[in-house]
């Protein structure tokens, strides 16, 4: 900043009165090697971007009149108080001015945590100048300080996007550093719809940002927002239907706008009867399983295991990828083929088990390991596993494509497991899977303790389904044998969905047993579950899934007014997977509202609570 300048700012704010109220400022200056590197066609550095910009702040303090204490902290390699809050604004400005670089990177969390420290107990103001794009949690805990009253302003220094975004108490700004381009037109534009269709502060739309990973969108609503990014800038849709981080969408906007621009005539998207057409997006969902099932000895990942048990007792472990076709998917809905018909599977239109991969089991929790993602905790489930366990009368396949379907479904972006038993995969096996599941028992107690012990995330939450829950909740019995109240909860949900299990022995034994193994314990129940009704006849005991069990540390979830289809067994059996009610409820248990929070009525039976479902417009 030229001297002359300088000079003309310190005698304004020798002018500035001494009578304003006090209401303290901290700024903190990121001092890191990035603020070091020349914006593109400008040469100018961020750091130099930062001093204009303070500068600025206090010519506009001097001609306001106002003489608050200031503050100035440092962040980078080192976190340095340069000078504690003080009216000698000229002072304060001369060192703004002679601050340099110090290498090394900086933490956000650090330097605001150290302006933080300087301000009084009742609050006052930070502004944070730096080029790290905020993190999306900080920012959260940021907007969460109302009750001190601060206000907070963050001047990212970036490309050549400008202006900002107010919510609340803070405040998001863009200090360009980059000359425009075309491509950057492109990016600015890209970011701009998306922020708009996420309601997320365009600050925190980096082309290092992912749309489910950093900003809290489920698969769903990400495909909606690439959707929303090429109908507005006159593009066709990408042939993957998984592009959610940001900068792979705007290179995609910009090679397909480039594309478009040099195009010629008409094409073959709209030819005769569709000729041409590109194919619709398909989204390929990762998933890990442990089975006891013996494998058949075929490649067909649909009869890659069967309905044997396994020889001896080591377990299966490995990978299957499982398409979801994005455009034509419902949610709640496994979309299959007349009969499961192999020569009428299609990609674009049904769910499709793609691929088993067996793993050794070394690489098998190496793997599940590396698909945690502790930096992504704050941004919802990246560090969290959730494993299914399945009911009777399903196939392995099956019990593949419905754990990728309610992972996709609920946006869950953490690992999505299952363990599959040795279900016959028929109706009439009914008999057969009660004797499979009760030697299943040791198997999936083996599988949690190994879980536990080679891969623990950070979240661990179960998921059950009807006879699936025998075998959990017998595992768990042996786990809480060896595991006490002492250690703490092992699992932050234990959910039980349509459970086929002994009411009495489940509230008068195992209730009160395994209660301290889970943070979170629901179970779901509906009196228009047909299939409960039947295995209550056939074992003469009610079943937990019927209306309504109550157990100490159980949230009881009635959801008997979800419409089924009476002849549907997947709806009035499945409902906590198909209904698109029952699925919203069961994503806020996951994220940890308690069922006062949620939308449900509070009910009483005999002096204990249970909840029931809100439905004011049907399923």
């Amino acid at each position: 900043m030229p001297k002359f300048i300088l000079a003309g700012l310190l005698v304004l704010l020798t002018l500035v009165p001494s009578f304003v109220s006090a209401a303290t400022t901290v700024l903190a200056v990121d001092v890191s090697a990035a603020m070091s590197e020349a914006c593109v066609g400008t040469g100018e550095t961020p750091l130099q971007i930062v001093r204009e910009a303070v500068a600025d702040y206090f010519r506009n303090r001097a001609q306001s009149e106002h003489s608050d204490p200031v503050g100035l902290v440092t962040f980078g390699q080192r976190n340095s108080i340069v000078s504690a809050p003080a009216s000698d604004q000229m002072r304060i400005l001369v060192l703004a001015e002679e601050l340099k670089v110090q290498g090394g990177e900086s933490s956000l969390t650090d330097g605001i945590s150290l302006a933080r420290s300087l301000l009084p107990p009742e609050g006052g103001k930070l502004i944070v100048y730096t080029r790290s794009a905020p993190e999306l949690g900080l920012l959260r805990a940021l907007t969460h300080e109302t009750d001190r009253a601060l206000h907070t302003e963050v001047n990212l220094v970036a490309g050549s996007s400008a202006g900002g975004q107010t919510s609340g108490s803070l405040r998001l700004r863009i200090l360009p550093c980059e000359e425009p381009t075309a491509a950057s037109v492109t990016e600015k534009r890209v970011r701009e719809i998306i922020g708009n269709a996420l309601g997320v502060p365009l600050v925190l739309v980096t082309p290092e940002s992912d749309l489910v990973a950093d900003l809290g969108a489920d698969r769903s609503l990400a495909f909606e927002t690439l959707s929303m990014v090429c109908g507005q800038l006159g593009i066709s849709l990408p042939p993957e239907a998984d592009l959610t981080r940001v900068g792979d969408i705007i290179a995609y906007a910009e090679r397909a706008t480039s594309e478009s621009d040099s195009a010629a005539g008409g094409n073959l998207r709209s030819g005769f009867l569709g000729w041409g057409a590109p194919p619709k997006p398909v989204l390929v969902q990762t998933l890990y399983y442990a089975t006891d099932r013996e494998k058949t000895g075929t490649s067909d990942p649909y009869e890659f295991f069967g309905a044997e048990r396994m020889l001896g007792s080591s377990l299966h472990y490995g990978r299957c990828e499982v398409s979801i076709p994005v455009l034509d998917h419902r949610a709640g809905h496994v979309e299959t083929p007349l009969l499961d018909l192999k020569f009428l599977r299609d990609a674009e239109k049904h769910i499709i088990l793609k691929s088993v991969q067996p793993l050794e089991r070394g690489a098998f929790f190496q793997a599940v390991r590396e698909g945690l993602r502790p930096e992504a905790v704050d941004a919802g489930w990246g560090d969290d596993i959730l494993l299914f366990v399945h009911g009777y009368n399903v196939r392995f396949d099956q019990a593949a494509r419905r754990t990728a379907q309610i992972a996709f479904d609920i946006g869950f972006d953490g690992v999505p497991m299952m363990f599959s038993w040795p279900s016959m995969g028929r109706l009439t096996g009914y008999f057969a899977d009660r004797e499979n599941i009760e030697w299943s028992v040791t198997h999936i107690e083996q599988f949690l303790d190994e879980l536990l012990q080679q891969a623990p995330p950070r979240r661990l939450h179960l998921v059950a389904h009807s006879m699936g829950n025998e075998g959990l909740l017998r595992a768990l019995g042996f786990l809480a044998l060896r595991h006490g109240p002492d250690d703490g909860p092992l699992f932050e949900n234990v959910i039980l969905a349509a459970p086929d299990f002994d009411t009495r022995i489940f509230v008068e034994q195992y209730a009160p047993r395994i209660n301290h193994l889970s943070r979170h314990w629901t179970l779901y129940a509906s009196d228009k579950d047909q299939a409960l009704n039947l295995s209550a006849s056939l074992r003469s005991a009610r079943r937990l899934g019927l209306p309504t069990a109550i157990a100490a540390g159980i949230d009881t979830i009635d959801a008997t007014g979800v419409e089924v289809t009476p002849w549907s067994v997947p709806e009035f059996h499945s409902y906590y997977a198909t209904k698109k009610r029952v699925m919203k409820d069961l994503v806020s248990v996951l994220r940890g509202l308690e069922p006062s929070r949620r939308d449900l009525s509070q009910n009483i039976k005999d002096g204990q609570t249970y909840w029931s479902l809100n439905l004011p417009s049907g399923p």
